[in-house]
Parts: C-alpha cells; structure tokens; sequence
C-alpha cells in the first residue's frame, strides 16, 4: 500500500492508482496530481503561453515541423524533419501552381493586410487530410491564396 501524500488515503502500489516516475510511483495518486496539474496550468497560464509564442518566433520550422507532425501522426501518416531553406532550394521561390513570385515581406495570414494573397503558404502537394505525408517531396511554395483557393484537391 502506499499513502498519497496530500489527500492521506491509502492506495495500492499500481499504476491504476498512481502515475510513474521513472523506476518509482509519484507520490500523488492521480486524482491529486490532476488536482496540482490543473491549478499549476490555471497559475501559469500566460506565462506558459508567452513562453510558447516566444519559443515558436525564435524557432518558426521546428514549430511548423510540430504542428504538421502532429496532424500527420493523428492521420496515420508519414513525416519528416525539413527546413524552408531546403524547400527553397528544392522547389524554387515562385508558387508551384501560377509560377509567380511569392511576396515573402507579407504575411499569408488571411486578412492580416491588403496583400495577403500573395504571401507564402507552404502546400503540400497530396494534403495530410487525404493520406499526404509531411516530407519535403510532398510540400511546395505557393500563395497564400492559390492554396486556399486550390482546397483540399
């Protein structure tokens, strides 16, 4: 048995009752440690977030790699490590659908300014919707607006 040791209740050794930590048992049971988890995230909220947006501005592929990584494991496909730098060299700077350049002084945010449409998006070739993997031979350069208004083709 084993004792949490913020509510006092005993519990047995297992991870039913208790999260692990390495070779040992954390010692809180898991509705504590829900509990301590929920009011840490509540305390430090904006700090976590200032820190991620601070993080994701200093590292802008690793945190596109991140988020593609994640929609192309929760699709069951396949993904790789690649850097804009090397889309660029592979696939040029001009939109793969019109061959015009792309304004990269602009966002291609959607109405972030009068000339979104001709800011940079990174499109991938077959979509992670439709089995596409995220590696480098599946995602070209485009516009903002080719590749919103190409859709999920």
């Amino acid at each position: 048995m084993k004792t949490c040791i913020m509510c006092k209740q005993e519990f047995p050794k297992t991870l039913e009752y208790f999260f692990s930590k390495g070779k040992y048992l954390d010692a809180y049971c898991k509705p504590c440690n829900n509990k301590k988890s929920r009011f840490w995230y509540a305390k430090n909220s904006k700090k976590r977030n200032k820190t991620i947006k601070e993080w994701r501005n200093k590292n802008p592929d690793q945190a596109r790699h991140y988020a593609n990584k994640h929609r192309a494991k929760k699709s069951g496909n396949d993904f790789e490590f690649y850097t804009l730098q090397e889309v660029f060299e592979t696939y040029g700077t001009n939109c793969y659908l019109c061959d015009m350049p792309i304004n990269f002084s602009v966002s291609g945010k959607p109405n972030s300014n009068p000339q979104w449409k001709s800011g940079f998006h990174l499109e991938h070739f077959i979509p992670i919707s439709n089995g596409g993997p995220d590696t480098l031979e599946n995602v070209r350069p485009s516009h903002a607006w080719c590749n919103i208004s190409k859709g999920y083709k």
